[in-house]
């Protein structure tokens, strides 16, 4: 199902992750899986009690409140989609996808002006995200702001770097898994959108592959730096200029 859902083939996809929850129903990750398939799909009912239940199972995870709002949202149960964001909010006031939501809601109930708040924040918050950048655009768009095609701009550098680490995933790295300034590429990629142990790992491996390769120590100095680890940070650096 994951091959399927990678390859575009959701429909597919959606299908195994079917097939393995009527094998084994305590697959959470499954059912989350799913979940993602289906609001792809269109499937807002069937996603529904799906999302019930992993709110029931996982309610620490801020995420499946706010896909549940959409799908509320697309069922015309509006008052609990607003309610379920709330929520979120309450608890986590950046969450950048719940404000992404809300705004998307205020957009289209015809109050851009209302739909900037959210997407403004949105837009702001980590990880980057592509789609508050084009919703902000289409909210400052008919308010006559000045500078309404900045937002455009920002949309379109976010979602060349997640083409590229798409890029990386499927093609790049298999075809030179063993090729450290991949590593080092990606690892940059995951810092730009705020995913900094992950991209730790990807330097490492690339130091893994080439114990002396300058531009992940450079990158794993400053890194280190920037996370108040000088010790760390002065033997990366050491290294980079050995």
């Amino acid at each position: 199902g994951q091959i399927y859902i990678l390859g575009r083939g959701v429909k597919r996809g959606s299908d195994d992750f079917r097939r393995t929850l009527e094998l084994d129903p305590t697959r959470d990750d499954t059912r989350g899986r799913l979940t993602r398939a289906l609001l792809d799909l269109g499937a807002y009912g069937e996603a529904v009690p799906h999302l019930e239940h992993l709110m029931k199972s996982q309610p620490d995870d801020a995420e499946v409140p706010v896909r549940l709002a959409r799908c509320f949202n697309m069922l015309d149960r509006k008052r609990e989609a607003q309610q379920l964001l709330r929520s979120v909010l309450d608890r986590h006031p950046d969450h950048g996808f719940a404000l992404r939501a809300l705004g998307q809601f205020a957009l289209t109930d015809g109050n851009p002006a209302e739909a900037e708040v959210h997407l403004r924040k949105g837009a702001a918050a980590r990880p980057p995200d592509d789609q508050a950048h084009w919703l902000l655009y289409e909210a400052v768009r008919p308010q006559g702001k000045p500078g309404a095609a900045a937002p455009l701009k920002d949309a379109e550098v976010v979602r060349d770097r997640s083409e590229r680490i798409g890029e990386l995933q499927s093609r790049r790295l298999a075809e030179q898994p063993l090729e450290p300034a991949l590593h080092v590429e990606m690892a940059l990629l995951l810092l730009q959108t705020g995913k900094d142990d992950i991209a730790i790992t990807w330097l490492q491996s690339a130091l893994s592959l080439d114990a002396k390769f300058r531009p992940a120590h450079r990158l794993l100095a400053d890194l280190y730096s920037r996370k108040n680890q000088p010790d760390l940070a002065a033997a990366h650096r050491k290294l980079a200029e050995d």
